[in-house]
């Protein structure tokens, strides 16, 4: 009798010890095993897509907080300007663009970027990574040095080349002096003096 017993007890627990596994596995088209599979397993679309949704806005806030100091040190340059030249606020209103444009031209003559670029920059609206417009200066004198790389360019080209460069420079010149001229019609002895000083009228 204790012998039937106990085999009896042994084959209930190998009986369980069997069953157990099968009930712990969800059943066909049970949702939350699906669920749990995918969970663990994720999906590697889904990951990709998170990461380049990510990497896209941190690209945004990067841009913003470039935009925005940008702004704030134009800002704070025509807070100072304004100060030194001592003008009211409705006086600025007319003098502030008319000088942002012989900056704009002086960058331009020192291989800087068009007065819309810079313009764009230094309001905010552009990012030092975005592509601009080159000045014509500066187109002209990138193609007289590739052109200079070349060793079969002929005489003929360089010359021509050379001559598009300078016409380009003395475009340039005509039209800073005369966006300075426009400037020193408003301003006074000692408003332009302290404009020679910082180099934008000479």
């Amino acid at each position: 009798m204790k012998k039937w017993l106990i085999s009896s007890g042994l084959a209930m627990v190998a009986m369980t010890w069997m069953v157990t596994p099968v009930l712990a596995q969800p059943a066909d088209g049970d949702p939350r095993g699906a669920r749990s599979e995918r969970g663990q397993r994720g999906e590697p679309g889904e990951r990709g897509q998170r990461g380049q949704r990510r990497e896209g806005g941190e690209q945004a806030g990067r841009a913003g907080m470039a935009r925005e100091r940008m702004e704030q040190m134009r800002q704070r340059r025509a807070e100072r300007l304004q100060r030194v030249l001592g003008v009211a606020d409705g006086e600025w209103q007319v003098l502030e663009p008319m000088i942002e444009r012989v900056q704009e031209l002086n960058l331009q003559g020192r291989g800087g970027l068009t007065g819309q670029a810079i313009t764009a920059r230094m309001r905010g609206q552009a990012t030092e990574t975005e592509e601009v417009e080159l000045p014509a200066a500066v187109q002209e004198g990138q193609a007289l040095r590739t052109l200079l790389r070349n060793e079969d360019a002929t005489p003929e080209q360089i010359a021509g080349q050379l001559e598009a460069l300078r016409t380009a420079r003395q475009q340039h010149a005509m039209e800073l002096e005369a966006a300075r001229e426009q400037l020193r019609e408003l301003l006074s002895p000692r408003q332009e003096a302290q404009l020679v000083l910082m180099g934008l009228l000479e």
